[in-house]
């Protein structure tokens, strides 16, 4: 992530992983990593695990995933305002800023950017998080935040009886 700087574009399905991992990264880094798929595709990313530094408000040692919202007015186009925070995330496992190796996020973009900063730390660091692709036809299982839909629960049915 931290060393390779190019795009990642058209691709269905990967990972994000944080420098060196599987062993912890290293102290006081900065880095980012894009990722760019077809114009009528979002992304939905899932955290495998991320352990980061504990820290109040996600200050000094965090994740950030921004998609880029695209202006419909062209004089915009490629302006920093364009991008909106989707998610931040830090801290260890089961705490209130990180997120649950099993939730699914969809982010309503077809460009994602994902910035990583480090402070100081004793405690290992890591992270994956798997993408993938969502085509138009499957945004229906997501719901307005996002987070996809329980389809395993169907509506309830009133008894004629």
């Amino acid at each position: 992530m931290c060393t390779d700087t190019e795009t990642i574009r058209n691709t269905l399905h990967g990972f994000i992983l944080s420098p060196g991992y599987p062993y912890p990264m290293a102290d006081d880094q900065k880095c980012s990593i894009t990722i760019e798929v077809d114009p009528s595709m979002y992304i939905e990313i899932s955290p495998i695990q991320v352990h980061l530094q504990e820290a109040i408000k996600c200050r000094g040692e965090y994740i950030e995933i921004l998609g880029y919202n695209h202006a419909t007015d062209h004089s915009n186009i490629g302006k920093s305002d364009n991008w909106k925070e989707y998610h931040t995330w830090c801290g260890i496992d089961h705490s209130a800023n990180n997120p649950s190796p099993s939730a699914r996020y969809l982010i309503p973009s077809n460009l994602l950017y994902l910035s990583l900063q480090t402070t100081n730390s004793r405690q290992p660091r890591y992270f994956k998080i798997r993408y993938k692709v969502v085509p138009p036809t499957a945004r229906w299982q997501y719901n307005s935040g996002g987070t996809p839909n329980d389809l395993s629960i169907t509506p309830h049915q009133p008894s004629l009886m």
